[in-house]
C-alpha cells in the first residue's frame, strides 16, 4: 500500500521552556502539537556571508572579516615568533599523533558507512514480510555491534585522543542516523496504512509528493548518510547546482581553523595539560581558560559553519540551519538547543518525542530521559577517549536539569545579565573540566 507524502520544506519549532514540544506537521512524527510549517527548507547558516544571510545584512559585518583576517595575521606569524624565539616553526609532536594509522582510520570509517546500510537491508525485509519487533531487534544489535567494534579497534591499535574522538563520534552519527532511518520509516509505514488522508493538502504539495514504500531505495538512502543531517525524511531541499567557489572558500576557511587551533593547543595548552597533576585545579583553570576557549569557539566555527556548509555544498543540501543564535541565550536550555541543532533535531525528535507518544511518559520525565541519554552519550565518548571514566560531564549535564527551572526567572530569562551569568558558566565551566580530566588523565596513563 502506498500513501501520498508531503515533501518537507519549512521552519522548526522545539521545545518550550526547555521541555514543552511543538511538533512539526509531518506525516514522519506522530503529533504532540501539530504546526503549519515543516522541518527543512532552503535557508543559509548565520555566518555565511552570501547575500540575505544575517552577518552579511548586519552592520557588524565588517567585525567578522576583521576576525578572518585576524586568523591570517596569526597564522602567518606565529611560525615565524617560534623560528625567531625557539629556532623551529611549530611542534611536530602532535601532528605526528594526528597523521599517524590514518588509512587505517579511513578503512574503519568506510567500513562503517557500509555497515550503515544494513538499516537499508532490514527495511526491504520489513517489505519482503519479515516481522518489524524483529527487525527492530536487529537493528538495535547491528548499532551496538558496530559501535562496540569501532571501540574495541581503536583501543587494540592504541589510536591518539584525536583519532579515537573522531571515530567514536563517527559511530556515534551512525547510530543515530540508522536509527533515525528506522524510527521514520516505521512511522511512514504507519501512516500509509491510515486511510483517511489530510484534507489539507493541496496540488502544489501533491507536484512535489514522495511515495512510501518508493523511498526505501539504495539512492535515497546513500544520499541520506552523506547529507548534514542526523534524521530521516524522504525528501530535503536541494540546491540547484554544486558551487565550486562556494565549496573553496569553507575549505579555506576550515584549513585556516585547524592551523590556528593547532599552534594554539600545541603551545598554551598541551603544556599546561602535561604539568596539570602539579598544579591546583584553580591554578589550571587560571591557565587554560582564554587558550581553551578560543579552541571551544574556533571549534564551532570549523565543525558548524565550515565542515558542515562544506558538506551540503557537496551534496546540494540547501537547509543550512546547522545552529541559531546561541551566543545570545539567557538560559542553558535555550544553548542546548540552539547550539547544535543536528544533535537537538534528533534528540527532540527521536528521544523526547518517543518518550511521550510512545511509552506515555509524562514531559518531565521525557525531558529527563533526554537529558540522561544525551549525558550517557558524551561521558561514553569520553571514557573511550581517555580509557578511563570519570562522570564530571555527566555530573555537570545533569545539573542542568534543575537549572532550566531556574532559568525560568525573570532575573534571568531574556536578560542581559542573564546572558552574562551564561557566558561565564560557558568560559568557566569548560576549562574546568579539561582540567578535571587532563589531571586525570596524566596522573593515569603518563605518571612517569
Amino acid at each position: 500500500m502506498t500513501m501520498r507524502l508531503r515533501s518537507h520544506s519549512g521552519n522548526k519549532e522545539d521545545l518550550k521552556s526547555g521541555v514543552e514540544p511543538t511538533v512539526r506537521n509531518s506525516p514522519t512524527v506522530r503529533r504532540v502539537k501539530t504546526l503549519k510549517k515543516n522541518t527543512f527548507k532552503s535557508r543559509t547558516s548565520k555566518f555565511d556571508m552570501q547575500q540575505g544571510s544575517s552577518i552579511q545584512e548586519s552592520e557588524f559585518r565588517g567585525f567578522y572579516n576583521l576576525f578572518a583576517l585576524f586568523l591570517v595575521f596569526f597564522i602567518i606569524t606565529q611560525p615565524l615568533n617560534n623560528w625567531i624565539d625557539k629556532g623551529y616553526l611549530m611542534h611536530w609532536g602532535l601532528w605526528n599523533n594526528m597523521t599517524r594509522d590514518l588509512m587505517a582510520l579511513g578503512i574503519a570509517w568506510f567500513c562503517m558507512f557500509v555497515w550503515s546500510f544494513t538499516a537499508l537491508f532490514l527495511q526491504k525485509a520489513i517489505l519482503a514480510g519479515l516481522p518489524p519487533f524483529l527487525v527492530l531487534v536487529c537493528q538495535h544489535g547491528s548499532q551496538a555491534a558496530m559501535m562496540a567494534v569501532m571501540i574495541v579497534l581503536s583501543v587494540a591499535r592504541g589510536w591518539s585522543v584525536g583519532h579515537t574522538g573522531f571515530i567514536v563520534v563517527q559511530s556515534i552519527v551512525h547510530f543515530m542516523k540508522m536509527h533515525s532511518y528506522t524510527m521514520t520509516n516505521r512511522d511512514l509505514a504507519i501512516a500509509a496504512r491510515e486511510k483517511k488522508k489530510n484534507d489539507a493538502e493541496t496540488k502544489e504539495e501533491e507536484e512535489h509528493a514522495v511515495t512510501y514504500p518508493e523511498n526505501v531505495n539504495v539512492q535515497d538512502f546513500a544520499y541520506y548518510m552523506v547529507a548534514p543531517t542526523l534524521v530521516y525524511e524522504p525528501h530535503f531541499p536541494r540546491t540547484e547546482r554544486f558551487r565550486i567557489g562556494y565549496f573553496m572558500e569553507k575549505s579555506i576557511a576550515m584549513l585556516g581553523c585547524v592551523l590556528v587551533l593547532y599552534f594554539v593547543s600545541t603551545q598554551y595548552i598541551i603544556p599546561v595539560v602535561e604539568i596539570s597533576p602539579k598544579l591546583s585545579i584553580a591554578e589550571t583553570i587560571i591557565k587554560l581558560i582564554i587558550p581553551y576557549f578560543l579552541c571551544y569557539l574556533l571549534f564551532f566555527f570549523m565543525v558548524f559553519e565550515c565542515y558542515l556548509n562544506a558538506v551540503a555544498e557537496l551534496t546540494r543540501f540547501a537547509d543550512r540551519e546547522f545552529y541559531l543564535d546561541w551566543w545570545n541565550s539567557t538560559t542553558f536550555d535555550e544553548f542546548a538547543r540552539k547550539w547544535n541543532r543536528p544533535v537537538h533535531e534528533f534528540l527532540l525528535r527521536h528521544v523526547y518525542i518517543e518518550c511521550i507518544q510512545h511509552h506515555r511518559m509524562s514531559q518531565g520525565l521525557a525531558t529527563f530521559i533526554t537529558f540522561l541519554f544525551s549525558a550517557c552519550v558524551h561521558e561514553m565518548l569520553l571514557a573511550v577517549v581517555f580509557l578511563m571514566i570519570r562522570p564530571y560531564l555527566f555530573v555537570l549535564m545533569m545539573i542542568q536539569i534543575p537549572l532550566i527551572y531556574f532559568g525560568r526567572l525573570p532575573i534571568f530569562k531574556g536578560t542581559r545579565f542573564g546572558n552574562l551569568f551564561f557566558w561565564f558558566g560557558i568560559s568557566l565551566g569548560q576549562p574546568l573540566l579539561l582540567a578535571l580530566y587532563s589531571r586525570e588523565w596524566m596522573i593515569l596513563h603518563h605518571s612517569n
